[in-house]
């Protein structure tokens, strides 16, 4: 019976149209989704800049001091800088895309990093336990080689000191396999 039924089927006049272009359209989904290009996107993300003291009226008697430095003498201000570091592209990042000789991070064009990093924000449990910062100085951070899949991110809070006259700007480092620039972005505007 069940052999009668397909053979019906296929000597049907108008089911052959029907099952070509059904044949077709599962081609051209397939077809579509071999080529669908996927793409790594790993950046870093600015969200907050923040000054922690700001000088708007000149008062001869108050006095700003940071580990015995006066702040006012020597026309330094504090700043935190909260970075999201998140992979916004289509694909998964994994432990074998990253370069060891040249590590994944963020270094200050000017200024000098005052506190250890902190990482306040995660995505997952597994960044949660895995993301580090593997070594800092004062210009200088790297992060741990962690799977970072799609759309998964962590933030970073930086303490900075710099010159009054000249805020520090965030410049990434390393490389990850399939991306060119790892780009830092303004995402306070």
């Amino acid at each position: 019976m069940n052999d009668n039924f397909f053979r019906n089927l296929f000597d049907n006049l108008a089911s052959k149209p029907v099952i070509t272009l059904v044949g077709l359209i599962g081609a051209g989904v397939t077809i579509y989704a071999f080529l669908q290009e996927k793409n790594v996107d790993l950046r870093y993300e600015i969200i907050a800049n923040t000054n922690v003291l700001d000088f708007n009226a000149e008062i001869s008697k108050l006095e700003v001091t940071y580990d015995s430095t006066n702040l006012k003498q020597t026309k330094e201000n504090l700043r935190i800088f909260t970075i999201k570091v998140i992979n916004n592209g289509n694909q998964n990042i994994l432990k074998e895309y990253y370069d060891e000789n040249d590590p994944l991070g963020l270094k200050l064009s000017t200024g000098k990093i005052i506190e250890q990093p902190e990482i306040i924000q995660v995505s997952n449990d597994y960044l949660n336990r895995n993301v580090k910062i593997e070594n800092y100085n004062y210009k200088s951070i790297n992060f741990s080689q962690v799977i970072l899949e799609s759309g998964e991110y962590f933030i970073v809070k930086l303490l900075v000191l710099h010159k009054i006259d000249s805020v520090p700007e965030i410049i990434s480092y390393g490389k990850i396999a399939g991306q060119t620039k790892i780009e830092v972005i303004n995402a306070i505007d």
